[in-house]
């Protein structure tokens, strides 16, 4: 059941009562019914305490950060108690909350689009791309070819041939033509006509397609649809499980398909369907595709050893000296032999030519923040100076969130000024996360800029501004760019990063996630051109 503004509006407020203990014990009931009977309830309590929750953490460590003053006018409450017991209180309900959520949540464990981060822009930007072709016709004057980057919203019309679409979320869709997909974002697509196979791995669990009479989610497996233009669909899994909601039926709940089960949807799913069967049939035979893979330069740093104070980097394609100085960082144990370690206080500096450029790129590195780091121990893992025309020579950072206002409290962050792309993950749990943050213009010269950051192999969010870049006038101007690791050099900011990092790559073109997935589980960065994959 869809909820009204106004009752979104009282929802809030109820949740708002309770995190300000003036909640009487007809709202409690009244609240009650809402959790017992709408998911979006839910959600919205879910959120609500969280937010709240880290709030008063962020309060509570505002007050021992010596390095930040604090700043009781964030702090949601009325009350003059203890601030501890606040600060128990309300992380206690988060907990419920969280619980709350676990057990009202579908049999399937399924999160909800809705409770990812901002996944993909607002509007506009690329969400996916041609990965694979086979004798594609394309309607009216549309070439696609592989590696073409396709925005949110592109409507694709394949009439002839087979077409593969990698979505910013890791799931690939074989397209078989006849079939009309409508790309909606990086986490879902709609089928309008057609027969299409799609194949989740676990970082895209939650990849959806739509069609008239039915909503397919998936579980982490393999699944074909077949659709035409009047309503009617059938779905068939090849691997895994699937959820499955049939449109238009609002008292059938949502069910779970299994491998080699298969459901007809829509007015006529009573009917036999032998174009359909065919169909099925073909999607879930293999067939060759031309890949168009272009090389990937980048430079390497290993951190696994120091010669003369100075951290060799292992280059491909790329000109210039990109070794680092190592004076102020030693080396622990890493996710990959050694690692760089900063305590807090120091910084280092690599050689970077042309990183400033308005160019696609990406960077990618494993990152362990300790579990009891403080707000003053957020600064940039990563950063470099834009020279941007809006923020001056201003750096772009990569860090971890200590803004609630804006996020979650140890989430990545990738900001330049007032510009930046959040994500969900929690960092600062003493383990190891692989980061990767693309960067892709939208359009040539000074435009917008799309930057889209992962975790572990998982699509975290993105964000789409006009980063007014300055041209660099020659290769000269180029070799003076700086890549700095655990602090920026600002006047302004006495606040360094304190954690471990390894493994760091810097490419010259932006990575799909599959390529991302790969760097994370084999360290290193594949080597063609062109190739035929079965």
């Amino acid at each position: 059941m869809k909820l009204t503004d106004i009752e979104i509006l009282q929802i809030h407020e109820l949740c708002n009562a309770l995190v300000d203990e003036r909640l009487a014990e007809s709202q409690q009931a009244q609240l009650s019914q809402w959790l017992d009977t709408s998911e979006q309830a839910r959600e919205i309590y879910f959120r609500v305490m969280s937010l709240s929750a880290s709030l008063a953490e962020y309060a509570s460590e505002m007050q021992t950060d010596s390095a930040c003053k604090p700043e009781p006018q964030i702090i949601p409450f009325h009350r003059k108690r203890s601030f501890r017991l606040m600060t128990a209180a309300l992380a206690a309900a988060a907990c419920v909350a969280w619980g709350l959520f676990i057990l009202y949540r579908p049999a399937t464990g399924l999160p909800r689009q809705e409770d990812l981060a901002d996944s993909e822009p607002q509007s506009g930007g690329f969400v996916a791309r041609v990965s694979g072709a086979q004798h594609c016709v394309w309607k009216g004057t549309a070439k696609f070819q592989p590696g073409d980057a396709l925005q949110r919203g592109q409507m694709l019309e394949l009439l002839e041939g087979i077409a593969e679409i990698t979505f910013d979320c890791g799931a690939q869709v074989i397209l078989q033509g006849p079939a009309a997909l409508d790309v909606v974002s990086a986490w879902e697509a709609t089928l309008d006509s057609g027969g299409l196979k799609a194949t989740v791995p676990p970082q895209a669990i939650g990849f959806r397609v739509h069609h008239k009479s039915v909503e397919v989610v998936d579980l982490g497996t393999e699944f074909s649809m077949v659709a035409d233009a009047g309503g009617d669909a059938e779905v068939h899994v090849l691997k895994g499980a699937i959820e499955v909601s049939p449109a238009g039926e609002e008292e059938v709940s949502p069910s779970v398909m299994r491998e080699n089960e298969s459901r007809r949807f829509g007015k006529n799913r009573k009917t036999a369907r032998k174009d359909f069967a065919n169909r099925q049939l073909r999607l879930a035979q293999p067939a060759p595709l031309e890949r168009w893979k272009r090389r990937v330069n980048f430079a390497h740093w290993t951190f696994d050893d120091i010669k003369e104070g100075i951290l060799k980097a292992e280059t491909v394609g790329l000109r210039g000296s990109f070794d680092a100085n190592s004076a102020s960082a030693p080396l622990s144990e890493g996710r990959w032999n050694h690692a760089l370690h900063f305590d807090g206080q120091g910084m280092i500096t690599a050689a970077a030519p042309a990183l400033s450029k308005s160019s696609s790129r990406a960077v990618a590195f494993w990152v362990r923040v300790p579990e009891n780091a403080q707000l003053s121990d957020s600064h940039a893992m990563v950063a470099w100076p834009m020279q941007s025309k809006k923020y001056g020579n201003r750096p772009l950072e990569i860090g971890w969130n200590r803004n609630p206002n804006q996020g979650p409290i140890g989430a990545l962050r990738t900001e330049l000024g007032k510009i930046y792309a959040m994500g969900a993950t929690p960092l600062r749990d003493g383990h190891w996360h692989h980061v990767a943050v693309v960067f892709q213009p939208i359009s040539a010269g000074d435009g917008p800029v799309q930057i889209t950051q992962y975790v572990d192999g998982r699509l975290e969010g993105s964000t789409i501004r006009a980063l007014k870049i300055k041209h660099l006038v020659s290769d000269a101007d180029a070799s003076l760019d700086i890549l700095w690791l655990g602090s920026t050099p600002s006047k302004h900011s006495k606040r360094h990063f304190r954690g471990d990092i390894d493994e760091l790559f810097v490419t010259d073109r932006a990575l799909s996630q599959p390529e991302i997935v790969s760097l994370m589980t084999q360290n290193h960065l594949p080597r063609v051109d062109l190739s035929f994959n079965n």
